[in-house]
């Protein structure tokens, strides 16, 4: 019997977790979330929002391969688990900024 699906489904919910993970920590950042005291928003900034690689590769129009290769030398690079990677939207557009 293959483990095939197991991993692919598990794989899945890892990643669906991550996630969601990904967005808690982002809302505390940014100092919504429960009731509980939490971090407060610095006024001077912004809000960010956490992309994916495929949306960073859209953004840049490159493959997905080339963003994961790349991450590491990324200063918008985000690493909200062990195997799972999201990049700054704010970074990524101050960095092109200063590529043009």
């Amino acid at each position: 019997m293959s483990d095939e699906p197991l991993h692919a489904t598990l794989d899945g919910v890892l990643e669906r977790l991550a996630d969601l993970v990904a967005d808690r920590v982002l809302e505390r950042l940014n100092g919504a979330g429960d009731d509980r005291e939490a971090p407060r928003a610095r006024p001077d900034v912004e809000a960010d929002r956490l992309l994916t690689a495929p949306e960073v590769a859209g953004r840049l129009a490159c493959s997905m391969k080339l963003v994961y290769r790349s991450a590491a030398r990324w200063p918008f690079t985000r690493r909200v688990g062990s195997r799972t990677l999201r990049f700054s939207a704010a970074g990524l557009e101050r960095w092109l900024e200063r590529r043009r």
